[in-house]
């Protein structure tokens, strides 16, 4: 039978294996056990606790200074847009329109 020499482990010899008695020391100093996994990581950000706030993440607790009225009254708006600038827009404009009427025409 198969079990003549290899005969089945008792209770108590798998409760001793699984008990922790001994903890190994590497041999060598360079030897550093495995990173976690990114899923792992991942989970545990999900599952854990909020992460505490950084050194530079802070509130402030004073209100940003606003300019003063009369600072923005003699402040000039922007310029409107330049006449030659919409004479320009409006001359291409046309011509596109113009150069699509005749392409119609013709192809019709």
């Amino acid at each position: 039978m198969e079990f003549e020499e290899n005969r089945p482990t008792s209770e108590a010899d798998r409760r001793l294996a699984e008990a922790k008695k001994l903890t190994l020391q590497p041999v060598h100093t360079d030897i550093q056990p495995e990173g976690l996994l990114d899923s792992e990581i991942a989970a545990r950000h999900v599952n854990g606790p909020a992460i505490a706030n950084i050194s530079n993440d802070t509130e402030e607790a004073t209100t940003q200074l606003q300019p003063t009225q009369s600072f923005l009254d003699t402040t000039q708006s922007a310029p409107a847009t330049p006449q030659p600038r919409r004479l320009v827009f409006g001359v291409i404009g046309s011509v596109l329109v113009i150069s699509g009427l005749t392409y119609l025409a013709f192809t019709l």
